[in-house]
């Protein structure tokens, strides 16, 4: 989802740091997503205080919008998820590692841009 969203939003709406509610809620809808990835798609595609109203909780937005930023964004917080180049998210301001790459590692044991078969 993470990878796809801002995708999808840009190919409706334009490149943007952020997204209204009914422009995320379409999207996903559109998508197929629903429960948790509700919360986790304000989170991320909202500015923080769209997505604090929305998830009717600073504590939940805060949260959640850390475990994004752990896992993707190199831990800054005030990640944008505009998009830089095919297949990317994250800020300007830092390098992001495509997502395929991420995915690739994460399945890999670490190993970026490898294949199952390559794997020892």
């Amino acid at each position: 989802m993470v990878a796809e969203l801002p995708r999808l939003l840009a190919q409706r709406y334009g490149n943007s740091d952020s997204y209204s509610r009914a422009q995320v809620r379409k999207t996903l809808e559109a998508a197929g997503y629903r429960g948790r990835y509700v919360e986790y798609a304000y989170a991320l595609c909202l500015n923080a205080a769209d997505a604090e109203r929305e998830l009717d909780n600073r504590v939940v937005s805060a949260r959640l919008r850390k475990e994004l930023a752990d896992e993707f964004f190199d831990g800054d917080t005030d990640f944008t998820i505009k998009l830089r180049r095919r297949g990317e998210v994250g800020n300007s301001a830092h390098t992001s590692i495509p997502l395929t790459d991420q995915a690739l590692g994460a399945r890999n044991h670490g190993i970026t841009g490898t294949a199952d078969a390559d794997v020892p």
